[in-house]
């Protein structure tokens, strides 16, 4: 699996990439079954940073949908 995710949930606060474009610089690099983050990290993470990276990853999605969905 690619290791694109890592940029979207953020470690430590800071992002490689806009959360949206990593997920879409994986998305035209590979296909879907191949992007994903099996070792998240969010289970050594204090409730608050999981919340904020959960919200980044369902905030990136939406982007992403929106700019690959046709129509």
């Amino acid at each position: 699996m690619l290791d694109v995710l890592r940029a979207v949930q953020g470690i430590g606060g800071a992002f490689a990439f806009a959360p949206a474009m990593a997920i879409i610089a994986a998305h035209d690099t590979a296909p879907p079954a191949r992007v994903g983050q099996p070792d998240c990290g969010l289970k050594i993470r204090a409730y608050p940073e999981t919340e904020a990276a959960l919200r980044n990853l369902v905030t990136a999605a939406r982007r992403v949908r929106r700019h690959t969905t046709p129509g």
